[in-house]
C-alpha cells in the first residue's frame, strides 16, 4: 500500500509539473498548417492543396484530384504528420472539397518512481494530438470572391493521463481583385473543448490576415507577402514576412516571424516536376534544435 502511494505521489507532482509547462501548448495542432512554406508564402499558389488548412478559401481554385504529405521534425525532437486530399466537385460548379488528418507528437520524458522501494525510470509520452478535418470552398463566376470553410475534431493527451476534446470551424474569406492580387481573411478554431479533468484551456481562436502581390518579368516571378495574426485569447499580433521566388520549375521562399521568441526564420525550396510538387524548409531555433519540414503532393 505505501509502495502504490508513493507511487501515486511521484505522479501527481509529474502531473502538477506537466501542468505548468505543457498546458500552455496544449493544442497546437490547430495551429499547424499543411505546407513547408511559410503561411503567407502558401497562399501565393492559386493552384494548390497547401492553403487547405490554414486559408481554404484558395483551396476552391485548385483544378486536379491533389494528395499531399507533410512530415515535421524538430525544436524539442517532437513530431508532425499531415495527410490531406481534395478535389473539384464536378456537378456543382466552382467548388473543391477536401478532407485531412493531422497528428503530433511532443516526445517524450523521464518520470522516476518506488516500486518495491526500488527507484524505477519509466518513459511517457508529453503531449500527443491528433485532428480529423472536412473542407469545402466556392468561388463566384469570375474568380474574384472566393469561400471555404473547415470542420474539425481534436483530441489532445497530456502525459498519457489528462485527455480533452475540441470541436471546431475555420471561415475563410479572399478578394481577387486583379491577376496579382489576393487578399485573405481568416477566422480561426471557433468552438469548444471539453477539460483536462477540472483543467479548462481555452482554444486558440485567431483572425489571420493576409495579403500577397506578384511581380513578373519575362518568367521570373516575385511575390511579397504579410500577414497577421490576431491571437484573441493572448491579445497578441503576430506580424510576418516572406518572399517567394519562382522559375519553372524552381520555387525558393523565405519567411520571417516579429515579435516571437524563438523560431522567426523559414528558408526553404519547392521543385514542381509533371504532376509533383516536392518541399524542403529549415527553421533554426535560438534555444532547441532546428525544425525541418518535409511536402510532397501529387496531382492526377
Amino acid at each position: 500500500m505505501k509502495i502504490i502511494l508513493q507511487k501515486k505521489i511521484v505522479l501527481f507532482f509529474m502531473l502538477i509539473f506537466i501542468k505548468v509547462n505543457i498546458y500552455s501548448y496544449s493544442w497546437n495542432i490547430l495551429m499547424k498548417s499543411n505546407t513547408s512554406k511559410p503561411t503567407v508564402a502558401s497562399s501565393t499558389k492559386k493552384d494548390s492543396i497547401e492553403p487547405i488548412v490554414f486559408n481554404p478559401s484558395l483551396l476552391s481554385l485548385l483544378s486536379k484530384r491533389t494528395f499531399s504529405f507533410l512530415v515535421e521534425y524538430g525544436k524539442l525532437e517532437d513530431l508532425f504528420l499531415s495527410l490531406n486530399y481534395a478535389q473539384p466537385i464536378y456537378r456543382i460548379k466552382n467548388s473543391v472539397v477536401g478532407c485531412g488528418l493531422l497528428y503530433y507528437d511532443g516526445g517524450t520524458t523521464e518520470v522516476s518512481f518506488i516500486e518495491n522501494g526500488v527507484e524505477k525510470i519509466k518513459k511517457i509520452s508529453i503531449l500527443k494530438e491528433s485532428l480529423f478535418h472536412l473542407n469545402f470552398s466556392y468561388y463566384t463566376t469570375n474568380k474574384v470572391f472566393l469561400f471555404g470553410t473547415n470542420l474539425k475534431a481534436a483530441s489532445s493527451i497530456i502525459a498519457e493521463k489528462k485527455a480533452a476534446y475540441s470541436f471546431s470551424s475555420d471561415f475563410s474569406f479572399s478578394f481577387l481583385p486583379n491577376k496579382k492580387s489576393i487578399l485573405s481573411l481568416n477566422f480561426k478554431n471557433i468552438g469548444f473543448s471539453t477539460k483536462y479533468d477540472e483543467n479548462d484551456v481555452e482554444l486558440p481562436f485567431y483572425i489571420n490576415f493576409i495579403s500577397n502581390y506578384e511581380f513578373c518579368y519575362i518568367d521570373f516571378y516575385l511575390r511579397p507577402g504579410i500577414c497577421l495574426d490576431y491571437v484573441i485569447s493572448q491579445k497578441k499580433l503576430l506580424p510576418s514576412f516572406s518572399l517567394d521566388f519562382e522559375k519553372k520549375p524552381i520555387n525558393l521562399f523565405f519567411g520571417y516571424t516579429f515579435i516571437v521568441d524563438d523560431i522567426n526564420l523559414i528558408l526553404g525550396f519547392m521543385i514542381d516536376f509533371k504532376n509533383y510538387s516536392i518541399s524542403y524548409s529549415w527553421a533554426p531555433s535560438k534555444y532547441f534544435n532546428s525544425s525541418h519540414k518535409l511536402f510532397i503532393s501529387y496531382r492526377f
